[in-house]
């Protein structure tokens, strides 16, 4: 299921970094439709993985948490998007977003090898 979040997550950077590249309106669509399947992909595949992670006494509490944070979020983040399209071009700020999107999935990718090999977390216990 981690494996599967993480293609979400690659995927979707990717073809958003594509996307801002497209030569033209063809292929645009068909990388629209890219970037959607693997949204999707990722949006189904975190939540799943979170809801079998979670003890069953915090999942609501949990959930409601990743709810907020990863919807909730998203009227801030399109109004950023929106700032940035409006001051750089609307290429320019898809190529930008989808630098931030690799990045976070390059962070979470090391991440995920960190925990497979064993590897402490630097990050301080906050339990």
């Amino acid at each position: 299921m981690r494996r599967t979040v993480l293609l979400g997550a690659g995927g979707f950077s990717l073809a958003l970094l594509l996307l801002g590249l497209a030569p033209g309106q063809p292929a645009a669509l068909v990388l629209l439709v890219v970037v959607g399947f693997f949204g999707i992909l990722f949006h189904t595949s975190a939540n799943s993985r979170l809801q079998l992670i979670v003890p069953g006494e915090l999942r609501g509490r949990v959930l409601s948490m990743y709810a907020l944070l990863f919807l909730g979020t998203t009227p801030l983040g399109s109004l950023l998007v929106g700032a940035l399209a409006e001051r750089q071009g609307i290429r320019v700020a898809i190529e930008e977003v989808a630098a931030v999107c690799l990045l976070g999935a390059g962070v979470a990718l090391l991440a995920a090898r960190r925990m497979r090999h064993g590897v402490p977390n630097p990050l301080p216990d906050l339990r």
